[in-house]
């Protein structure tokens, strides 16, 4: 950057150049924020709406509504920061290998529908069957809920269950990453909306 001042408004472009670290840092910062939010939607669209298994396939909706982007503005930085609050973002995000304690719970090992097809009965007995997520072809991705969750809708016939006792677990997954690769890919999009808020000075 080269800068001539001349006599005649010499005190107004001192000025100016006083005024410009502030200006420019709050116009990073403004791109830098809107970049971000553009990661934000990245990462809900492109990484958290499928297709399995390469990508997790949001059910619940919690780790889409999450995902929140912040910048923060110091004398010496200005930071930028973009990640998920759902307790278990971490795990999808880097994977766990380790021994989990696991309490002891109960699970729904059988579920017997009552009546016929067209009998009330059997209608009441299939609220017990879980819900669904299907894909734009039809197939059949995952489930929604529990399978004890949906026994508990179930009005008729019976259900069996089974105690398990509390245990140790070798769990060993490898995580779906969907914030740094997401973040990895929205960097030039981000560094364009920093650069034309610089542009934009005056």
């Amino acid at each position: 950057m080269e800068i001539r001042l001349t006599e005649k408004g010499t005190a107004a472009a001192i000025e100016k150049l006083n005024a410009l670290p502030e200006k420019l840092d709050a116009a990073i910062a403004k791109g830098l924020a809107r970049g971000l939010l553009i990661a934000v939607g990245v990462v809900q669209n492109d990484f958290l709406s499928g297709p399995r298994p390469t990508h997790i396939q949001s059910i619940t909706g919690r780790l889409r509504i999450g995902v929140q982007s912040s910048v923060e503005v110091t004398p010496n930085r200005i930071i930028g920061r973009i990640g998920d609050n759902v307790p278990y973002a971490g795990y999808h995000e880097f994977g766990f290998h380790g021994v989990v304690n696991v309490k002891a719970f109960t699970r729904v090992v059988g579920q017997h529908f009552a009546g016929k097809n067209d009998a009330g009965t059997y209608l009441d007995s299939v609220r017990g069957t879980r819900r669904q997520v299907v894909s734009d072809k039809g197939e059949v991705l995952g489930f929604r809920e529990s399978r004890k969750r949906a026994a508990g809708r179930q009005r008729t016939g019976f259900v069996q269950f089974e105690n398990v006792r509390a245990h140790q677990r070798r769990v060993d997954y490898s995580g779906k990453p969907y914030v740094a690769p997401a973040l990895k890919q929205s960097i030039p999009v981000i560094l364009e909306e920093i650069k034309n808020e610089v542009a934009a000075l005056k």
